[in-house]
């Protein structure tokens, strides 16, 4: 049997911690088994008021707990807030370094990093927390795109909802891919999310306080189409091309190069979502004469072709009776 342990956190989501218990007990049920054996903790046993205000009950205190697994729920207070949590920090360090799997979901990678033992090694948070990542743990190798990473005595999984993401991987990983594959059809959800991408992209790259990047990037606004020069972008930036490039790698983390990719697969998503433009248009409109290229570019990207991010998102944007 193993016993994961979901740790209560003032502002955390209360969906999350329930669900995920639920999802656990679900695959004992269709297993016939008990797999899985879960409990609520707070730091001090103490009851803790959720994100949307409602009392999460536990069932002891972190002192007590001796899990095969620690789980952080996804956490919607400040980092100043998440990063004040010492007592949480300093237990994971001990927990961990005593074999515990440490599971963390959306903001929950902030206090694993502080450990330090992500240095060195692959994690993702939240899409919109980023660039505040990087800007305290440029040890870590963060890979933002990515919606759930398994480093074995460690998991890492990115958005607020990853949750239920997270929960299948753990069936799967401790009960077998058929029993997470019922679970997943009984529960309606999405067995194969990888990425981040498709609800994110961009936006958090702006975040960085460096006004002449910032220039630049306004300009690739309504440029990213046609054929961009290292040269004209410095300029617009004010900047040498050498200053530029290391400026502009250093505000966003990537490569001016990459960014425009970026840009472009992000303008052909709301072409994707909002018109019925075929494909190889789209890739045009947004400055791939070559289709194949663009393809192949959006599937990197995005972790799916233009045709499937089409059927799965164009909906969303339907009007009820259109």
């Amino acid at each position: 049997m193993v016993q994961i342990d979901i740790l209560s956190i003032p502002g955390c989501l209360n969906s999350a911690v329930s669900g995920i218990g639920e999802i656990l007990t679900l695959s004992n049920t269709i297993a016939k088994a008990d797999i899985f054996q879960h409990a609520v903790r707070s730091v001090y046993g103490q009851s803790v008021q959720s994100f949307t205000g409602e009392s999460i009950e536990p069932v002891g205190q972190l002192a007590d707990a001796s899990p095969d697994i620690l789980i952080l729920p996804p956490l919607l207070n400040s980092l100043d807030e998440v990063l004040s949590m010492r007592e949480i920090i300093n237990w994971l360090s001990a927990f961990h370094a005593s074999g515990g799997v440490v599971v963390t979901i959306c903001a929950g990678a902030f206090l694993l990093a502080e450990t330090g033992l992500l240095d060195g090694r692959a994690a993702t948070t939240h899409w919109n927390l980023v660039q505040d990542f990087k800007n305290r743990y440029p040890s870590v190798d963060l890979q933002a795109e990515r919606l759930l990473i398994d480093g074995g005595d460690y998991i890492c999984a990115g958005g607020i909802s990853a949750w239920m993401d997270l929960s299948l991987h753990l069936v799967t990983r401790h009960a077998g891919r058929d029993i997470a594959r019922a679970c997943a059809k009984m529960m309606l959800m999405d067995p194969q999310r990888e990425y981040q991408t498709p609800y994110g992209m961009g936006g958090f790259r702006r975040n960085h306080g460096d006004d002449a990047v910032l220039a630049s990037q306004k300009w690739l606004d309504t440029q990213y189409s046609a054929v961009v020069r290292i040269k004209d972008m410095a300029e617009i930036a004010a900047l040498g091309e050498r200053t530029f490039l290391r400026r502009f790698r250093a505000a966003t983390g990537i490569t001016p190069a990459n960014y425009i990719q970026q840009i472009r697969v992000e303008a052909a998503q709301n072409l994707l979502e909002t018109t019925s433009l075929g494909v190889e248009e789209i890739a045009d409109s947004v400055g791939y004469g070559d289709d194949s290229t663009f393809r192949k570019l959006f599937k990197r990207i995005m972790g799916c072709t233009p045709s499937a991010y089409r059927q799965r998102y164009s909906a969303l944007n339907k009007k009820d009776g259109a």
